[in-house]
């Protein structure tokens, strides 16, 4: 089945696809599987889309308070890298709702120093009718760069909007990862939204998560959020970004413009390129940097 909702969002040039989790949360905060083939499919479809893919953990996101509410409070976790930059595009655009409010926040490590970066790619376009896109050529980039870049024209863009806070939370390690979340006052928040593959792979600050997941398919940060231990209200989305892992060879004439924007790449590439494997993965009231901290 997953290869029938890979074609049609080929068909359909769809940028991101939203598959609900294989489990449900039980009344005592738990969570219960409630139908094995959903996880199978979901395992598949993340390897094969053709697109982005995001996997809700419902905890009450669909229910008709929820939906009625006057005010949608949205929490992203950034560590960095592909999958933590598709998720804040995607938690961005939430915003674009004059009912949702969105707080970022950035997990550094200690010795984490600002980076300046000469030649920067992000750029806006005239020509471009959202005022979200950011397009950037990332061939030859660190993903270190690329977060810095990002989140500087993110922040540029949106600093005095009231409906985005951001602030950076210094973690030396998994366990301060785990502490910091867990300060979090649940209610703040309805959806916590991350990403799947978050920073580098063996950061201290997730290092220990990734030896204990029990849901790869959430990434370390997703898994810990939904376990048992974790016995929240609050629902979880997990973003992983479209990443072509073999794509065939373009001379300068065919090659896709937009390159960088995993949104206009896809819709560049989606008449061009060979249906073939993917990589396993496609702005409240004030900005501080220095803090210690579909529709609905």
């Amino acid at each position: 089945m997953h290869d029938d909702v890979s074609v049609l969002a080929e068909e359909k040039h769809v940028s991101l696809i939203v598959v609900p989790f294989h489990k449900q949360q039980t009344v005592d905060g738990g969570m219960e599987p409630i139908n094995p083939s959903i996880r199978c499919f979901n395992e598949s479809l993340l390897c094969t889309s053709p697109c982005s893919v995001a996997i809700l953990v419902d905890r009450g996101l669909s229910a008709a308070a929820a939906r009625m509410a006057d005010k949608h409070r949205v929490a992203l976790f950034f560590f960095g890298g592909p999958d933590d930059r598709e998720a804040l595009t995607y938690a961005w655009r939430m915003v674009e709702h004059p009912c949702v409010t969105l707080t970022v926040i950035r997990f550094v490590p200690p010795d984490y120093r600002v980076r300046s970066f000469s030649n920067s790619s992000y750029r806006s376009t005239a020509s471009d009718t959202d005022s979200r896109a950011i397009a950037v050529d990332t061939e030859g980039k660190p993903e270190l760069q690329m977060d810095e870049e990002y989140l500087g024209e993110f922040r540029a863009r949106n600093h005095g909007r009231e409906a985005i806070t951001y602030f950076d939370r210094v973690v030396a390690n998994s366990e301060e990862t785990v502490a910091a979340i867990r300060s979090m006052d649940n209610s703040l928040h309805e959806l916590y939204i991350v990403g799947r593959h978050p920073g580098e792979s063996g950061s201290p600050m997730t290092a220990s998560l990734e030896e204990w997941m029990e849901c790869p398919e959430l990434g370390p940060i997703g898994d810990m959020l939904v376990s048992s231990d974790f016995s929240m209200a609050v629902s979880v989305l997990v973003v992983q970004q479209y990443v072509v892992a073999a794509a065939a060879p373009t001379d300068a004439a065919t090659a896709p413009a937009g390159n960088g924007d995993p949104v206009r790449q896809y819709m560049s590439n989606a008449n061009q390129r060979p249906f073939a494997t993917y990589r396993s993965a496609a702005s409240n009231n004030r900005w501080s940097g220095n803090s210690s901290t579909v529709g609905f």
